[in-house]
């Protein structure tokens, strides 16, 4: 159990830092292509509400692709059980999939109020405008991010397959979760990957949406 714990130990502080260095990058790069805008149009396109609010539904989405894989995690993985004496029988933990469970609901009515908010602020009726910069580059940027993610657990996954093969002390059933875990972060990873190479293909080259 103390390797599980620090290993989700190490995914929730990726993806704390992923959360908060994006935003950054994203909120740079978009100041920058606003003014360049701003320059050719005349127009004032860098808005507070588009900065708020798709930084905000950007962290909740991350929030909620990681809730997924906890809970797709805790299903298939093996974890730690807790013994019961009661019953003379090992009892699997379901912790993990509790707190996936919290973090769906959560994320989930963040970006339900966030989509909210958007609608009645602006008066748009797109959720995700595709001429909007801030669409574009979080959409864009998760793309960069989630392509080295799953390129790495692809890897990792070849590796262990590979291992499995050519050694006879290594054999995929006896692996666990050290199998289990990149198998299913990879797979919720590549789902949150075709969302956002969806989004980002869809996006428009007009002026950005205020």
């Amino acid at each position: 159990m103390n390797e599980m714990f620090f290993i989700m130990q190490g995914l929730m502080m990726a993806m704390a830092s992923v959360l908060l260095l994006v935003p950054l990058v994203v909120t740079v790069v978009c100041y920058f292509l606003s003014r360049a805008e701003e320059k050719r149009s005349g127009e004032v396109l860098f808005t507070a509400k588009s900065a708020v609010i798709f930084t905000l539904m950007n962290n909740a989405a991350w929030l909620f692709f990681a809730a997924w894989t906890m809970i797709c995690f805790n299903i298939i993985g093996d974890l730690e059980t807790s013994y019961n004496f009661e019953s003379d029988e090992a009892e699997k933990s379901w912790e993990v999939f509790r707190m996936g469970v919290a973090l769906v609901i959560s994320s989930g009515l963040s970006l339900l109020v966030l989509s909210v908010l958007w609608r009645n602020w602006t008066g748009n009726t797109e959720l995700l405008p595709r001429d909007n910069i801030f669409v574009k580059c979080f959409s864009g940027i998760n793309m960069a991010v989630l392509s080295v993610v799953a390129l790495s657990l692809g890897t990792s996954i070849m590796f262990l397959l590979m291992e499995a093969m050519a050694s006879d002390h290594v054999k995929i059933d006896e692996m666990g979760d050290m199998f289990k875990l990149p198998v299913v972060a990879l797979i919720c990873s590549l789902v949150f990957l075709a969302i956002n190479i969806r989004l980002f293909g869809s996006c428009s080259d007009r002026t950005p949406s205020k």
